[in-house]
C-alpha cells in the first residue's frame, strides 16, 4: 500500500471502517475519537491505534492534540460521521419531528473542525439530513464551514452504484480551504455500477446482488456455523420460518406474494 503522505483524525470514529478505507487509500491515522467503549477496543484490534474515549461535547482539540502528539499543521484532514439516529428514516417514522439528545453532534463536530483546523473535511451522513427535521442542521453545518472558509462539494450516493450489494444511501461532504491547492479537483467519485436494465448502455457493470458477494459460502441450516470463514452463523428458526423464505419469490416480492396461511398477523 502506497502512502500518499496525506494524516487524518476520524471522529465519531466507531470501530474503524471509515479509517480503515482512508488507510487502504494510502492515508495515515493519526487520531480517533469515540464515545463508545467496545467500538474503541475494536477499532485498536484492528488498526493498531488506540483512540481516545469518550464524549466529543467535552473532548476538544487541544486535548486531542495532546492525545496523540499533535500539533496545528499537523493534520491534513479531519473526517467525522456524527451519529445519524436522530435524522434517520426510521426515527421519522417511530419518533416524527421530537428532538433528540444527539441533534447537537453535527454543530460539536463543527466545532472541533473549528480548533483542528485540518486542510480537508469531509463528512458522512444519512441522506435524510438534507430534509425535513435534519436541514436546518445541515444548513448551519455549512453555514459554519463556509464562515471558517471551506468549500467543496456534496451530495447523495448510494452504496449499490460503487459496486456494494446493498441500496444504501448517503449524504457526502467534501471541503477544503478556498485557497488550498485541491479546492478545484474535489468531486464525488463515479458511479461504477448501475441498474442492470441499464449498466451495459451506461458502460456501467451492473449492480452486484448479495448472491455476486456471498454465494460462494457453504449453505447452512437453521443454527448451523462454520469454523471458516469465521461468521459464518444461520440463525436458529423455528420450522415456520425457514417454510416462510422457501415460499419468498425470487425476486423478492410483498407479503401478499406468500401462501395465506404464512402471512403474519
Amino acid at each position: 500500500m502506497r502512502s500518499n503522505g496525506l494524516s487524518l483524525i476520524d471522529l465519531f470514529c466507531g470501530c474503524g471502517g471509515v479509517s480503515l478505507g482512508f488507510r487502504l487509500a494510502g492515508c495515515k491515522i493519526v487520531g480517533a475519537v469515540d464515545i463508545d467503549p467496545s467500538a474503541c477496543e475494536t477499532y485498536e484490534r484492528n488498526l493498531g491505534l488506540k483512540p481516545l474515549q469518550g464524549d466529543l461535547r467535552t473532548i476538544n482539540g487541544p486535548r486531542i492534540f495532546k492525545e496523540f502528539g499533535l500539533k496545528k499543521g499537523d493534520v491534513d484532514i479531519v473526517v467525522g460521521c456524527p451519529p445519524c439516529q436522530s435524522f434517520s428514516s426510521l426515527r421519522r417514522t417511530t419518533k416524527g419531528n421530537q428532538s433528540d439528545s444527539r441533534d447537537d453532534l453535527i454543530m460539536t463536530f463543527a466545532e472541533r473542525i473549528t480548533e483542528i483546523q485540518p486542510r480537508i473535511v469531509v463528512f458522512e451522513n444519512v441522506s435524510g439530513i438534507a430534509r425535513g427535521r435534519g436541514r436546518p442542521f445541515l444548513e448551519a453545518f455549512f453555514l459554519r464551514m463556509k464562515k471558517l472558509h471551506y468549500e467543496g462539494v456534496s451530495g447523495v450516493v448510494d452504496a449499490a452504484d460503487y459496486g456494494v450489494p446493498q441500496f444504501r444511501k448517503r449524504l457526502i461532504a467534501l471541503l477544503t480551504r478556498k485557497n488550498d491547492e485541491s479546492a478545484d479537483k474535489l468531486s464525488l467519485p463515479k458511479q461504477t455500477h448501475a441498474n442492470p436494465r441499464i449498466a451495459e448502455d451506461e458502460g456501467l457493470h451492473p449492480w452486484l446482488t448479495v448472491k455476486d458477494a456471498i454465494g460462494d459460502l457453504p449453505p447452512l441450516e437453521s443454527g448451523e456455523a462454520t469454523a471458516y470463514p469465521p461468521n459464518h452463523v444461520a440463525s436458529k428458526h423455528s420450522p415456520k420460518v425457514p417454510k416462510i423464505i422457501r415460499n419468498i419469490p425470487r425476486d423478492g416480492g410483498s407479503r401478499s406474494s406468500l401462501p395465506k396461511k404464512l402471512w403474519l398477523p
